[in-house]
């Protein structure tokens, strides 16, 4: 069984990435990658996303996201951490506030030793 998670500026939900893209690429490549719209396949957007199967038993979580990704808003993790919260999930949130869609340097650095720390609490 899994027993945390790890998500690096992953997408959250699908439908309000789509319906509020950080830019125009992005209903195009969610309408790509997905074969539709949320308009004419609503039930693979909503299979696609994890916000929608977050409960009280999910796995504890840690979310890492760049302030400054142009494919996936700090929104989309913001949406998880507080469903996760909700629903009483253990979960931490890195925000890197000048990172894009991915980094380099200390931050990637800071970035694995979050990891390794946060692995190490749960996984005991």
């Amino acid at each position: 069984p899994i027993k945390a998670v790890i998500s690096f500026f992953g997408p959250t939900e699908l439908i309000s990435l789509y319906n509020n893209p950080p830019g125009p690429t992005i209903p195009l490549l969610l309408s790509l990658v997905t074969g539709g719209t949320p308009l004419t396949i609503p039930s693979l957007y909503e299979q696609s996303s994890p916000y929608n199967f977050v409960t009280n038993t999910s796995c504890p979580t840690l979310v890492l996201q760049g302030g400054n990704d142009p494919l996936i808003p700090a929104s989309q993790s913001v949406l998880l951490i507080n469903q996760l919260t909700a629903k009483g999930v253990f979960n931490q949130y890195v925000y890197y506030p000048n990172e894009g869609h991915g980094w380099t340097g200390p931050n990637l650095d800071d970035s694995f030793n979050k990891i390794e720390t946060f692995l190490k609490q749960q996984l005991q």
